[in-house]
């Protein structure tokens, strides 16, 4: 299904009121579904998007949280790498990794590491970008080796960079 599908799909369902049925499930916040909507668009390459609905979600989400927070950094990286100020893009996302770590978010720490390594290379620094993928990769696989979920994630990257 494509961003655009999910999106609509989340903003239909923002919409209904619960049934009774339903009354016992927590309703998504409007920040909730902006994050949700900013990482689908983010998932699917589209970064200004994504940062457009990161501006909205962070009107409505508290910072408090750490995996809003992980979540939150991600999109400030990806932010400062629309604007092509690589020396800001790198500090972003050097801090996006230390809070990805401390939350313990595997998507946003797979994602920003690839960005990582991406922006390494675009500074003519491929020895460290080697390794940053090769970090990525770590992360992508279990234990006995077996790719995990968002080993395609870490795929997609590298085929880009």
């Amino acid at each position: 299904m494509s961003n655009k599908l999910w999106t609509r799909a989340i903003k239909e369902q923002s919409q209904l009121t619960p049934t009774n049925s339903d009354e016992s499930l927590p309703q998504p916040s409007h920040g909730e579904l902006a994050l949700v909507r900013s990482m689908l668009a983010l998932a699917s390459g589209d970064f200004q998007q994504a940062t457009e609905y990161s501006r909205e979600a962070v009107g409505y989400l508290e910072q408090g949280n750490p995996f809003i927070r992980s979540m939150l950094a991600l999109e400030e990286s990806m932010h400062s790498i629309l604007l092509g100020d690589t020396s800001k893009a790198m500090e972003a996302l050097q801090e996006t990794v230390r809070i990805a770590r401390r939350t313990n978010n595997l998507f946003v720490l797979m994602v920003v590491t690839c960005q990582l390594a991406a922006m390494q290379m675009l500074q003519g620094r491929l020895s460290p970008a080697f390794v940053t993928l090769e970090k990525a990769r770590l992360l992508a696989v279990r234990s006995d080796e077996k790719p995990l979920a968002l080993a395609g994630t870490k795929s997609f990257a590298r085929s880009q960079t």
